[in-house]
């Protein structure tokens, strides 16, 4: 609301020096003479205009730069495990989260993730909290293609924000879900004591 009133101000402030510009040219003294003074004054208001504009443009630039920014992903970097991690991408604190669904995502437990009425108090830049969805073979074509809705939240000055979220879990049943091997290469690995210990006990 407020840019708008500062918006409207200067739109007036720059219409009227405008306008005694125009006067002072169209409009001669008595004696012929145009009023330069005028005609300068007209032209310091709207450089001065200008000027504010590129400054408050500036101010928005870096506000929105170092503003948060909490957004949904799909993480696989778990073998076979699905997972929906909630993440600040920006470069400042998001406060009072809270998560509005249009259609609500449940797991392979039956449970609700990341609940509505539930709300977290404040996730730091880079941080994320995940929550269990499900093995993919498993759950993956029992699942709608998109889930979407909103996420509301605060900076620290208390300014509220609303960001639209669309989940798509349709591109997950028909490309590879895990690109690499080597996740499932180090559970594989973990294996390996286990199976010494085994071979220890069965030597003489």
């Amino acid at each position: 609301m407020k840019k708008y009133i500062i918006g409207a101000l200067l739109l007036v402030s720059f219409t009227i020096a405008t306008f005694i510009i125009i006067c002072s040219l169209i409009s001669p003294d008595k004696n012929g003479n145009i009023s330069f003074g005028n005609i300068a004054g007209g032209l310091a208001v709207i450089t001065a205009i200008i000027i504010i504009l590129s400054s408050y443009n500036l101010i928005t630039l870096q506000e929105n730069e170092f503003k948060p920014n909490p957004m949904f992903k799909v993480k696989t970097d778990r073998y076979e495990l699905f997972q929906l991690a909630l993440i600040n991408y920006g470069k400042s604190t998001a406060y009072d989260l809270r998560i509005e669904w249009a259609n609500k995502i449940i797991n392979q437990k039956d449970d609700e993730l990341f609940n509505e009425t539930d709300s977290i108090a404040a996730l730091l830049p880079e941080e994320e909290i995940s929550q269990y969805v499900g093995i993919p073979k498993n759950i993956i074509e029992k699942m709608p293609n998109k889930y979407e809705g909103n996420i509301f939240y605060k900076d620290i000055k208390g300014k509220k924000y609303t960001n639209h979220f669309i989940i798509d879990f349709g591109k997950y049943k028909k490309t590879l879900i895990f690109e690499n091997e080597q996740v499932k290469a180090y559970r594989e690995l973990q294996k390996l004591p286990a199976i010494l210990d085994e071979l220890v006990k069965k030597l003489p």
